[in-house]
This record gives C-alpha cells, structure tokens and sequence, in this order.
C-alpha cells in the first residue's frame, strides 16, 4: 500500500487489499459485488459501495459500473491507480 490509502478507513484499506490480490498485472479486476462480499466478509452490499466510494474520492481506485442491456448489472471493472496493484 501506498501513502494515497493512509488515513482511509480500515474497511476501505481492506477493500483495496482484496482488490489487489484479485487484479492482474495491470491493475484492473473484473468482478462481481457478491465476490467482494464473501472476500472482505461483509454482509450488505452498502458496505461495500460506501468503501468503494471511499477509494474513489482519493484516486486510489477507478470503477467502471457496467450494465446489461436490460438494465441489469454485471460485473464491475476495478483499476488501481498508481502502485497499490503491485
């Protein structure tokens, strides 16, 4: 981790871990909410979008919320921003 999640939230801290355990080489992690869910324990999903906020306010992560035709949700694509992927 880097200097850019000091002061964040420990929920928000474990957020980023997971999501870079999960990213590739280039940062970026495709993936559902529910799999967030088991991974950080959380048990609702307002959690989660509440310290997913909070690493995006500071640009520690980039989300892309992507949407099905019918107006569904599908998997959401995460980038880390600076070094926090490696």
């Amino acid at each position: 981790m880097t200097t850019m999640t000091n002061g964040l939230h420990p929920e928000a801290r474990l957020l980023c871990y997971v999501l870079r355990d999960l990213a590739d080489d280039d940062g970026k992690v495709m993936v559902r909410s529910s799999e967030l869910l088991r991974a950080t324990g959380w048990a609702n999903r307002a959690s989660l979008r509440k310290r997913t906020h909070e690493l995006e306010d500071p640009g520690v992560v980039s989300v892309e919320r992507a949407r099905r035709a019918d107006g569904g949700h599908r998997r959401n694509l995460y980038v880390l921003i600076g070094d926090d992927h490696r």
